[in-house]
């Protein structure tokens, strides 16, 4: 448990300590927790629910593929790196660090642009790093990738938001989703942009899911055996950030007018999710994975909202024993925490 402990105090700690009106953004002192979140994230051995899936998958399919093969395969940039690592004789470890090195620059760009980097940062580990960082590794890329993308999207880089997404939709179909958020974000073009939106939506569709609808119908809406435990915990996590967001709806216009948009699109999607995950649980929440960032924008901003009402830095306590309590009562007594815990590392079986 020792690791899991540091892994959630040392943004905590940051959190806390930074001025409320000057975030701490220097690179050079993100750089030690952005080599550490790689690290721990990237050569973890058997933890996550999924390690048992994707070991097979890597020694007995990728083994037996080429990289034509990889190419039209499902989500084929992820598959196109387990064949390289697999053909360079190396292990699962690489793939799991190669998905570490992504996931982690994606969420670090967009956390940074938080008005309190270190408190984002702090959710995101709270349960998104475990769940998907360590357990869903091709939607975690997918996710990682999506953040990115989200800067540019907040930037008005739309064709970097574009080909962002689309490189995400490699790694999972289900980024796919993501271009939706970019037809109503600023800009003097926005007609053009959600036709381009649209249209590469349709490209997209046509490059990496048609051919395989009856595939994903299924298995993620006819096979009754297929229930994500997780996804109410998660959308209904969604939810709370949701309404906070409308809370400070009026005051978040003000103080940031050139993301509202964004946000309160976010913040409808979550609802709208919410009554759709006692449906179709695993396909709703496959898609709800991709508005977690709304918890790291709403939670990281609310001590700026509060300030002159609640002091900042007791606000930041307060989402701190929130988010600590989430991520600790899950270690302790989640279904599939025996996944994560005791945690093993491959720097153990390599120097030990």
């Amino acid at each position: 448990m020792f690791p899991y402990i540091v892994t959630f105090f040392f943004p905590a700690i940051f959190a806390l300590l930074q001025p409320a009106n000057k975030p701490w953004k220097n690179i050079k002192l993100w750089l030690p927790a952005i080599i550490y979140l790689i690290i721990f994230i990237g050569l973890r051995h058997e933890v996550g629910s999924d390690w048992f899936n994707y070991l097979p998958m890597f020694e007995n399919d990728a083994a037996m593929m080429s990289y034509a093969d990889a190419r039209v395969h499902d989500d084929p940039f992820f598959w196109l790196i387990m064949v390289w690592v697999y053909k360079m004789g190396w292990t699962i470890h690489i793939v799991n660090l190669i998905s570490a090195i992504i996931f982690v620059t994606g969420l670090t760009v967009f956390v940074r642009r938080m008005p309190n980097p270190w408190l984002a940062l702090l959710v995101a580990i709270s349960y998104t790093v475990l769940t998907l960082g360590m357990g869903y590794v091709r939607q975690g890329v997918a996710l990682g990738l999506s953040l990115w993308a989200i800067t540019a999207l907040l930037d008005k880089r739309f064709i970097k938001y574009i080909i962002l997404i689309i490189i995400a939709a490699g790694f999972h179909k289900s980024a796919i989703i993501m271009l939706g958020f970019g037809l109503f974000q600023g800009g003097k073009s926005k007609y053009l942009k959600a036709l381009a939106s649209i249209l590469m939506a349709v490209g997209v569709y046509m490059a990496f899911v048609s051919g395989n609808e009856d595939q994903y119908v299924n298995l993620y809406i006819d096979n009754e055996d297929m229930h994500s435990s997780g996804a109410i915990i998660r959308t209904f996590m969604n939810v709370i950030a949701a309404f906070v967001f409308f809370i400070f709806r009026k005051k978040w216009k003000l103080l940031w007018p050139e993301n509202y948009t964004l946000w309160l699109l976010m913040a409808l999607a979550s609802l709208a999710m919410f009554p759709m995950v006692f449906i179709l649980s695993t396909a709703t929440d496959r898609i709800a994975l991709y508005l977690i960032p709304l918890q790291f924008v709403v939670f990281s901003s609310l001590p700026m909202l509060l300030k002159g009402k609640i002091d900042p830095k007791l606000t930041t306590s307060l989402i701190i024993l929130y988010y600590g309590s989430v991520y600790f009562v899950w270690l302790g007594f989640a279904s599939y925490a025996y996944a994560w815990v005791p945690y093993h590392t491959y720097l153990n079986l390599s120097l030990f």
